[in-house]
């Protein structure tokens, strides 16, 4: 027997850009479900560094710097309490970012004309410890970026909303009207949920999706298609690891960054080092052992005063789905694209979510999309949240 609900909107993902705007959605009255069909956190969202950036490592890309920029209130908002989105039970690892030079040579004016009240140049006596060593001769700034635990985002996100969200096993069957918009969906044990809108939010997952829904409705066929744009991260585990956030900067190569250092924790309470930056980016190419071998270099080159027999080391590849781009470039803007009552996003940097769902909101009131009161919420499982790969020990390589 089928069983018909009623909402206002159907998302689908669990990652950072569903669960953010899941929670946008029900505090400003709408009624909405999200769907995932695996683990909360995805392998994208999970396995982020957490960094909130305020645009100083994208001085190439002016829009997102400025999204950025403005992004950044959002964020204190939500973490205080006193945004629409509540975000009071999530860790801050650290309200600063430090952005070091390899030597005191450099010409560091690309960054010298970005000191402000959110950019500060260091004194050798404000280092933070891991530089605090005689043999570091570089330059150190502060920038005012923080750095989260992604999965008490995750987990604060889900909490919010938890009785809004469900797991599914198979792919949803897409209903249209007769102008070839969506009305429903069928799920699992014949349960059928009609919307008036439908957000498609599931980063790599979108790219199935949006070929089911392009099969069976020519009315979405302008949906933009999607590149992927790999990365392999690196993680480090040592005994007596010193906590650090920093981004490793050539002023002299403009914005290139070698290395982004974020300080995650293991089961054991253990601190782990997750490397991101040029090394992941161009690391693509390398196998998992030719990673390592690079990364033990490059850290002996960077940071030579630690010392790094005693690490363990291991990688992770994860795969940043965006909206395609000429050239496979990077993204210069969020996405939110609309065809018919659809919506397909990618925020590009999950820092840009208030961004994301503002957008979305425009895209509501300029169609009139009104609240309505929802039925019934339907009787599914409950997702879980996907432990991240430095929760376990690092393996010795």
């Amino acid at each position: 027997m089928k069983t018909i609900y009623k909402t206002d909107v159907v998302l689908f993902g669990g990652g950072v850009a569903g669960l953010w705007l899941l929670n946008h959605l029900k505090q400003v009255g709408y009624s909405a479900i999200l769907l995932e069909n695996e683990s909360l956190g995805g392998i994208q969202t999970i396995h982020s560094q957490g960094v909130i950036h305020s645009g100083f490592k994208y001085q190439n890309n002016p829009i997102i710097v400025a999204q950025l920029k403005q992004m950044r209130q959002a964020w204190i908002d939500a973490l205080q309490g006193s945004g629409i989105v509540q975000l009071t039970k999530t860790k801050i690892f650290a309200q600063k970012q430090h952005y070091w030079t390899q030597n005191k040579t450099v010409n560091t004016d690309f960054y010298d004309d970005l000191v402000g009240d959110d950019f500060k140049r260091l004194s050798k006596t404000d280092f933070p410890t891991v530089l605090k060593h005689p043999n570091y001769t570089g330059q150190v700034f502060e920038a005012a970026e923080m750095v989260l635990d992604m999965p008490s985002l995750i987990n604060n996100l889900y909490e919010n909303v938890a009785d809004c969200i469900f797991k599914i096993k198979d792919k949803p069957v897409f209903y249209f009207n007769e102008n070839g918009s969506m009305n429903a969906i069928r799920l699992e044990k014949d349960t059928i949920i009609e919307a008036q809108f439908f957000i498609f939010c599931a980063g790599a997952g979108n790219e199935s999706l949006m070929n089911d829904l392009k099969i069976n409705s020519l009315s979405f066929q302008s949906f933009q298609k999607i590149q992927k744009r790999p990365l392999h991260q690196v993680l480090i585990q040592k005994p007596d690891l010193p906590s650090f956030y920093g981004v490793c900067v050539s002023p002299e190569q403009g914005a290139f960054t070698p290395v982004i250092i974020t300080t995650h924790y293991n089961n054991k309470k253990q601190k782990v080092w997750y490397l991101g930056g040029d090394i992941a980016t161009k690391g693509v190419e390398r196998s998992e052992k030719e990673q390592i071998s690079f990364a033990q270099t490059e850290m002996q080159r960077l940071l030579p005063h630690l010392h790094w027999s005693d690490a363990t080391w291991t990688t992770l590849r994860v795969d940043r789905a965006e909206p395609l781009q000429a050239a496979a470039s990077l993204p210069t803007d969020v996405c939110v694209d609309v065809c018919m009552n659809a919506i397909q996003v990618f925020p590009v940097k999950f820092a840009l979510m208030p961004e994301v769902a503002d957008k979305v909101l425009t895209i509501f009131k300029s169609l009139k999309i009104k609240a309505i009161a929802q039925s019934t919420l339907p009787k599914l499982d409950k997702p879980t949240l996907l432990k991240p790969i430095w929760f376990e020990s690092c393996k010795r390589i």
